[in-house]
């Protein structure tokens, strides 16, 4: 979520857990291409078990349309041209 600190902007980021001093940390920031080409090379490297293998989501120009027009209302996607 994002606050303000100091005046200034920043994300603050919670955890569901206690973290151990020195745990290693990762964040799904849920990109998405349309491209193939750039799905194929974006391999993540993370070694977790759970891993999907890749730092971005592959999906089609109406597959995304679709996740937008169910995620997020036509006002918010025009605000935030």
């Amino acid at each position: 979520r994002v606050v303000a600190l100091n005046g200034r902007l920043s994300l603050a980021m919670t955890t569901l857990r206690d973290l151990e001093r020195g745990e290693e940390l990762t964040f799904d920031y849920n990109a998405v291409t349309e491209s193939l080409n750039e799905y194929r090379f974006a391999v993540c490297l993370c070694g977790h078990q759970k891993c999907r293998g890749s730092f971005l989501h592959f999906a089609t120009a109406d597959c995304y349309q679709q996740v937008l027009s169910r995620n997020s209302p036509i006002a918010v996607r025009f605000a935030n041209l």
